[in-house]
């Protein structure tokens, strides 16, 4: 990974910028569940594993 990325990568919190298009819920200690922004579903099947370092 290119020393962009991973600087880019520290300073971003992915579950903030998600939750700004979609809603998200808590799924375990690291996981998130929401619904996928580009099929009409009623249950979750979008899912994010945030990893903080």
């Amino acid at each position: 990974m290119s020393d962009f990325a991973q600087s880019v990568k520290q300073q971003v919190d992915i579950v903030k910028v998600i939750e700004g298009y979609i809603r998200l819920r808590k799924a375990g200690a690291q996981n998130y569940a929401g619904l996928c922004p580009f099929h009409k579903e009623k249950s979750p099947s979008f899912s994010l594993q945030a990893v903080r370092t």
